[in-house]
């Protein structure tokens, strides 16, 4: 399920951690440790590929996976000013380049893809707006 962390004492690390990626950003971990700013804990994301079989996927997270050529290992939620903001950090690994030196235009539509569908969980929604 999907679900806000509350209470945190210290600033959590990121969902996933992946061996020769960087460390999450200051600024990521600065705003985790804020009030009011919390990851956002997916079971999937945070329990790994054995558990995404064991619980029915079939395939894998195709920018929060481990493996994935451009790897969001997480989000925080806030509310600066009364809207909620969603903030991720990513990570573009090698198989993200498409001619050299340039990233894939589809790695950039995956990354889009998978901001705007969380954002769109959390954007407030107006009944009856035209």
């Amino acid at each position: 399920g999907v679900g806000r962390a509350q209470g945190h004492a210290a600033p959590p690390a990121m969902t996933q951690q992946h061996p020769g990626r960087d460390s999450p950003p200051v600024w990521w971990t600065d705003m985790a440790a804020a009030d009011g700013a919390a990851p956002l804990r997916v079971a999937e994301w945070e329990n790994g590929p054995e558990w995404r079989r064991e619980n029915g996927w079939t395939g894998s997270d195709f920018v929060h996976a481990q493996t994935a050529p451009v790897h969001i290992p997480g989000y925080l939620l806030d509310s600066p000013g009364g809207g909620p903001r969603l903030v991720g950090a990513a990570h573009f690994g090698p198989a993200a380049e498409s001619h050299r030196g340039l990233c894939h235009g589809g790695t950039m539509c995956a990354l889009m893809d998978d901001v705007i569908g969380w954002g769109g969980f959390f954007a407030p929604c107006t009944r009856g707006a035209g």
